[in-house]
């Protein structure tokens, strides 16, 4: 069963396991870099590795192309300034805001 781990517990001494994704080495020990469930991965051979899985989704963060959903916050004669609500089909955690210039508007496709 995975465990779950905090920044910095310490998960096992190098000479047992390597480390891995969500891990950091120091002092001949392997500590967790986030939060999240511990998993041993190859376990009893050489080559096992421990590693620590975020624990819930990753955040929806827009990119340049992606198709948001905004709202409009305010108006002026050379942009609009709006709020980033939806990322795709994903609803944001954390607010984002973004301006549309008028030269990007245009009346077709």
């Amino acid at each position: 069963m995975a465990a779950l781990v905090c920044v910095g517990d310490r998960l096992a001494p190098v000479d047992k396991l390597q480390a891995g994704t969500g891990t950091y080495v120091r002092g001949g020990f392997i500590y967790a870099s986030i939060v999240g469930l511990q998993q041993t991965l190859h376990e009893g051979t050489e080559e096992a590795v421990v590693q620590v899985v975020a624990k819930g989704a990753a955040p929806v963060v827009p990119e340049p192309g992606s198709i948001v959903i905004t709202k409009v916050t305010k108006v002026s004669p050379t942009a609009a300034n709006v709020k980033i609500v939806c990322c795709g089909a994903q609803a944001l955690e954390a607010d984002f805001a973004g301006v549309i210039r008028q030269q990007d508007v245009r009346t077709h496709d």
